[in-house]
Formats: structure tokens, sequence, C-alpha cells
């Protein structure tokens, strides 16, 4: 079994599937492609809002710290003395 073969059976498939299952009831209750693309697109968008929200806390976490170190960097960056000479 190839690596991508089980990343499809455990990661592709079963996303696949929920979609598949959202489209076609979505075009059932709607009787339009279109509407029920759109509902879909929305449906995925719920489903991955926590990974939204997680990427966003990372994200800020990632910013405070950059902040706190700021002093350090800029303290790093300044030239010494002994090159001004030079």
């Amino acid at each position: 079994m190839s690596f991508s073969h089980i990343h499809n059976q455990l990661l592709i498939a079963p996303l696949q599937l929920i979609y598949e299952f959202v489209y076609y009831y979505a075009k059932l209750f709607t009787n339009s492609t279109g509407m029920a693309i759109i509902f879909l697109g929305l449906v995925i968008n719920l489903l991955h809002l926590p990974l939204y929200r997680q990427a966003d806390a990372i994200q800020d976490a990632e910013r405070a710290k950059e902040k706190q170190m700021e002093h350090w960097v800029r303290h790093i960056k300044k030239p010494s003395p002994a090159t001004n000479a030079l």
C-alpha cells in the first residue's frame, strides 16, 4: 500500500463522501444545481470554522511573541560602536 492510497482512504474519501451527501440532499431540496453548490460552499465553511479560529489564535500568539521580542531584536541588529570606528 502506498502513502497516497492510505492518505486517500483516511482523509480524502470521507470528506468526499460528506460533500457528496450534502450536495445530493441540497440538490433534492432546492431542485437547483447552482443553489446546491452555494449550500455546499456554506456547509464547507461552517465545518472548517473551528480550524480557521484555531489558526487565528495561533497567529495572534505568534504576533504577541514577536512584539515581546521586538526590543531584543532591535538590540541585536543595532550596530556596535567598534564597527562604526572603521
